[in-house]
């Protein structure tokens, strides 16, 4: 299943960039075990079909915007 993940983070400690990921998928989970009480970390491998960075979609054919 595709979804859209959105990434806002600073540039520069001033300037806040947002970018929109577009058709990402996971495609691997990596989950050692772990013993204890803090939260379960697990690591994964992920293809994104299209990125809008700073809402800039690389891809949009202006003439269609």
């Amino acid at each position: 299943v595709d979804f859209v993940w959105t990434v806002s983070y600073s540039v520069n400690g001033v300037d806040v960039r947002t970018d929109v990921l577009r058709g990402c998928r996971i495609t691997k989970v990596s989950s050692p075990n772990q013993k204890g009480n803090e939260a379960k970390v697990i690591q994964c491998d992920m293809s994104i079909a299209r990125i809008a960075l700073n809402g800039i979609d690389m891809f949009a054919d202006p003439a269609n915007s």
